[in-house]
């Protein structure tokens, strides 16, 4: 009795033990879940984390106003060891377009130099060369054209004879040396020069470097190709404007508030604003109009700006636009009175056009280049330089009260980004109340 009485008391005992048991399995069981669970998040957050997304921010004006938000941390290729200086030479050729083109390209080229922690080198700008015949595709410094020393305190800048010192060894085969050695050649003409390099960069194709151009229209992988065939590479030298001209990084709208922040023209075009200044408008406020009719150029007859024959196109566009003048006309005169503004600067290429006279017929009070040259010595003493005269008008552009740009122009978009530093406004000439809506096609 005493046996069979114990029994149940050990069942009793064991019964505790065992729930206590099967608690602590459910626990480890749930912990290990939960655990791996947790890994699995972390590898998911940690792979997000460090994947480089270049498409975030386009390198346009419109996108500079509103940075994106950050989601990446380390988005950028391992940096190289070696602590010698890097460099980043362009090459301006612009085989199809002129100076501003090349201009606004270098704005690309100076947030490169920035990301990839690079020394840019100061390369010459071609000037206008339907303008200038006497002097067909000449040189101009970037002392010239920028502030050097503003530059200067983004990036360090050297010549082309520094970086050819240091990166003679590390630039292969040898004619990739060919445009630079050109543009030093001080006995070589300006039309020979051309000449010449456009066949040496014609044989160094547009393979370089590493096959990794980015093109209009490119997906975004393709500046992430870019970024990574060029980081490790210590001479860097692009040939062609195209290759770098839409490349994307994560960091652009950072990048180009800090370039458009350093970006201002040469001191003795902005001495020669100064002293010219007050007395447009005769100190009143007033904007600025750039008005470019590409379409066109090509049509006009007899002049430097005659390319090629005048295309069917052409001829279609120009009589769209002969048929709408008046009403662009009116719709630019009653904004001005609609805005209080008495006085217009008119900027635009030196030859005859029929939408140039006839605003300056309805709203006489307009002032250009022309004015300029009889008010200012110093801007007439170079009125045979269009590559200089069009800079000075950039400079005015940039300080006036309102800028009215003219659609797909690189003078324009030029003046566009100087100005948002400066919160300056800016106006689309086809947004002008009561344009016709045909301008956001025709130019």
């Amino acid at each position: 009795m005493a046996l069979l009485g114990k029994r149940p008391k050990r069942q009793r005992m064991q019964r505790p033990f065992f729930l206590a048991f099967l608690l602590l399995f459910m626990g480890c069981l749930a912990f290990s879940v939960i655990l791996n669970a947790g890994l699995l998040l972390y590898g998911i957050c940690d792979e997000g984390r460090h994947k480089i997304d270049v498409g975030n921010s386009p390198a346009s004006e419109e996108s500079e106003k509103s940075p994106p938000e950050e989601k990446h941390v380390n988005e950028e290729p391992t940096r190289p060891v070696d602590n010698r200086r890097r460099y980043l030479a362009p090459l301006h050729t612009y085989f199809d377009g002129g100076p501003n083109w090349a201009y606004s390209t270098f704005r690309m080229e100076l947030r490169l130099a920035l990301l990839q922690n690079r020394t840019i080198v100061a390369t010459p700008f071609r000037v206008h060369d339907r303008l200038q015949r006497d002097i067909v595709h000449a040189m101009r410094t970037l002392d010239d054209t920028f502030d050097v020393d503003k530059i200067r305190e983004i990036v360090p800048v050297v010549s082309i004879e520094e970086f050819y010192n240091d990166c003679k060894d590390e630039i292969t085969p040898e004619i990739k040396w060919k445009p630079f050695e050109m543009i030093l050649d001080k006995s070589m003409g300006n039309l020979d020069r051309f000449l010449k390099m456009q066949r040496v960069v014609g044989s160094i194709g547009r393979d370089y470097p590493l096959k990794a151009a980015v093109k209009d229209g490119a997906p975004q992988e393709k500046s992430k190709e870019f970024l990574e065939a060029t980081w490790n590479t210590r001479c860097l030298a692009l040939y062609f404007d195209e290759d770098i001209r839409w490349l994307k990084t994560w960091k652009d709208d950072e990048l180009f508030a800090q370039v458009n922040k350093h970006l201002a023209w040469a001191p003795y075009i902005r001495d020669m604003v100064d002293g010219v200044y007050g007395k447009i408008c005769n100190g009143r406020d007033f904007p600025v109009l750039h008005w470019r009719n590409r379409t066109g150029e090509g049509c006009l007859r007899n002049t430097p700006w005659q390319k090629k024959v005048c295309k069917a196109e052409d001829s279609m566009n120009l009589s769209i636009l002969s048929q709408l003048l008046d009403m662009m006309v009116d719709s630019i005169v009653e904004y001005m009175h609609t805005q209080n503004y008495q006085c217009l600067y008119l900027a635009y290429p030196p030859y005859e056009q029929e939408f140039v006279n006839r605003l300056k017929a309805k709203f006489p009070y307009i002032f250009s280049l022309q004015n300029l040259l009889e008010m200012s010595p110093e801007i007439n003493n170079y009125k045979d330089e269009n590559y200089v005269l069009s800079i000075v008008e950039q400079e005015i552009a940039v300080r006036s009260k309102l800028f009215i740009g003219w659609r797909e122009s690189s003078w324009t978009r030029l003046v566009y980004n100087m100005r948002y530093v400066l919160n300056r406004p800016n106006l689309p000439m086809p947004r002008i109340p009561k344009m016709p809506a045909v301008l956001q096609v025709i130019w």
